[in-house]
């Protein structure tokens, strides 16, 4: 393994840096079974680790081989027209099966993106064997919720009427005014307890009101209802035919397969942008497509990371361009620039007379 280069000889492949920690951990870990020190670290001559820090030489390797890290792609965010071919499917779909695998993916992205969900909130997840579903292990750190599954729940769904009372989810679809979703758990492993509310849309069209959360957390409940009534089964389970008896649960390769399918029938050119990068269309595409309106609803730094539940401004590193409002703000951004009241100047000397004479 020639980690120098970043290259392994063998097979010509990058070397990345997880790959060698792991080995001088795995070597590391035949010297601490023995109940010797761990060689990674420098130790004082009464036994006391001196640093918590690697050894120096094993810090210097590391930080060399950072250099060969691959880099992160970056998730382009679902447009409408994605979203519309997913609502189409899941009909055509719905002839044959009314309860498909297409109608749990058409809401859980939905819902996404009024809640900007990571995968693990709508999928099955990690999971042990013989486990259909991940669940969030009994610690301290998730108090009563140790053993639920991790994705979203029944009871992670609360319906409350306009005057702020809660109601049954059976009533929601003609009393409810607003819908609540509780999450329990956050991909670092540890609770993130917290809960996020979203009103009713009312007085649109028939799309829009399809699009409304209320509309979607009912239609969610109505499926796992059906097909399950288990309070302890993730609510984004589907049937593979309408007499099917078994269960199942989204994972995160079939919504990206449904996502990217979409892209290719939505944007049937291959020369375009999303075409040329549908690697970068996958579920965190619809943290990216929550983050991106909310931006462009010009809400404040703090109501965005409340709202998707950041602890910080990391956030920032998922903005992408939104070309819903490139056309506008590059037009903002000219006048700006060649047309403020210090710079008439420009248009009265003459110095775009060329361009106006060859448009005559």
């Amino acid at each position: 393994m020639d980690v120098a280069s970043g290259t392994q000889a063998a097979r010509g492949k990058p070397v990345l840096l997880k790959t060698v920690q792991n080995y001088v951990q795995a070597a590391a870990q035949f010297a601490i079974n023995q109940n010797q020190r761990d060689p990674r670290y420098r130790y004082s001559i009464c036994g006391s680790r001196l640093t918590s820090t690697f050894f120096p030489g094993l810090a210097d390797l590391y930080g060399h081989m950072k250099k060969w890290r691959r880099a992160t792609r970056q998730a382009l965010p679902l447009t409408s027209a994605i979203i519309r071919y997913l609502i189409d499917q899941a009909a055509r779909d719905s002839v044959s099966n009314i309860f498909g695998k297409s109608t749990a993916i058409r809401d859980g992205v939905i819902l996404g993106t009024y809640t900007g969900s990571r995968c693990s909130e709508y999928c099955r997840g990690k999971r042990h064997a013989g486990q259909a579903f991940g669940t969030t292990p009994v610690s301290t750190t998730t108090g009563t919720f140790g053993g639920w599954p991790m994705a979203l729940a029944p009871s992670d769904f609360t319906f409350l009427s306009s005057s702020l009372c809660q109601i049954p989810w059976l009533q929601a679809e003609t009393h409810a005014s607003y819908i609540r979703v509780r999450f329990r758990y956050d991909k670092g492993g540890s609770c993130n307890f917290s809960e996020r509310t979203f009103r009713r849309l009312q007085d649109l069209d028939a799309l829009s009101q399809f699009l409304c959360p209320v509309a979607t957390g009912v239609r969610i409940l109505h499926r796992w209802h059906s097909i399950s009534a288990d309070g302890m089964v993730p609510v984004f389970c589907y049937t593979q035919s309408n007499r099917g008896k078994k269960l199942c649960f989204l994972d995160d390769q079939c919504v990206t397969k449904a996502l990217r399918t979409a892209v290719v029938h939505v944007y049937p050119d291959p020369l375009h942008l999303y075409r040329l990068n549908i690697e970068d269309v996958r579920t965190h595409s619809i943290r990216v497509m929550a983050l991106l309106g909310l931006i462009l609803a010009q809400l404040s730094d703090s109501v965005i990371e409340h709202k998707l539940r950041w602890k910080s401004t990391a956030w920032k590193v998922y903005i992408r361009e939104s070309f819903t409002e490139i056309d506008s703000t590059t037009v903002k951004v000219f006048k700006a620039v060649f047309f403020t009241d210090d710079q008439h100047t420009l248009s009265d000397s003459g110095a775009f007379c060329t361009l106006a004479d060859d448009n005559v």
